[in-house]
Order: structure tokens, then sequence, then C-alpha cells
């Protein structure tokens, strides 16, 4: 799933993709190091170690699976 979103900026986050309480929350853990990673039914997912970084499914590939895609004003 990774792999299928692009990197969004904070603000492209905030103003283009829903923001739902319906989150799966996870911690992962790779070469000892601990992350956080979040799925949003808004059709993002973040994960952070110190600092946050967003992902979207911008092309809406995985859009049978959200609440919504990301907003597009066509």
């Amino acid at each position: 799933m990774l792999k299928s979103t692009k990197l969004i900026s904070r603000p492209d986050w905030h103003h283009l993709f829903g923001h739902y309480p319906c989150l799966y929350y996870r911690e992962l853990t790779q070469n000892e190091h601990k992350f956080e990673f979040a799925i949003n039914a808004g059709s993002w997912l973040t994960m952070s170690s110190d600092t946050p970084v967003y992902y979207g499914d911008v092309e809406g590939i995985f859009e049978q699976i959200y609440l919504n895609t990301m907003w597009n004003q066509e």
C-alpha cells in the first residue's frame, strides 16, 4: 500500500483529504527503530518517529477501501 501512495505536504494533507475519526493505528519496528503508523478513512496515512510524514492516495488507486478520495476541483 505504501508503495502506491505519494508523499504529500502537510497543507495538502490538511486541505485536500478527508479527516475522519476512523483511524487504524499500529507501531512498526525496522532496524530497531520504532515508527507509529496510522491509516485514515480519508485516503491518507502517516508514519512518524519524531516528525510525521504524510502519504496520500493521490491517484485514487484504493478508493474502494476509503470513505472518500482526494479532493479534486474538476
